[in-house]
């Protein structure tokens, strides 16, 4: 895993991986649906739904690393949010490819959770 020069498996990995799938699972639900997230909004949902905290820096992070091919290799769509200074991310579902993208084990979705 490349999380940055301070990630210690032994301290962050499973806390770390917990996130991320977490992140990618929300963001792949909310696709489906053809819906646009934020940072923020996307933090703010997952809080809700897992009652613990999100950190914006670290969820923004998230994203990125969703991109990476040991992460999935995800195509993430950016857009200006409605004029607004930020972004909204959708995580593209391409039939052809959507098998090998999916190769972290799923989470149970959120209302399973709660």
């Amino acid at each position: 895993m490349s999380f940055g020069p301070v990630f210690s498996e032994a301290r962050d990995g499973e806390r770390i991986r917990t996130q991320l799938i977490r992140v990618r699972d929300h963001m792949l639900a909310a696709a489906r649906q053809g819906r646009w997230l934020s940072v923020e909004r996307l933090c703010a949902e997952l809080e809700d739904i897992w009652q613990v905290r999100f950190p914006a820096e670290s969820v923004g992070a998230d994203i990125r690393h969703l991109r990476k091919r040991e992460h999935g290799g995800h195509q993430v769509e950016r857009r200006r949010a409605n004029g607004q200074n930020y972004s909204e991310f959708k995580l593209a579902l391409p039939e052809a490819v959507q098998g090998e993208l999916l190769r972290i084990p799923m989470q149970h979705h959120h209302e399973d959770a709660r």
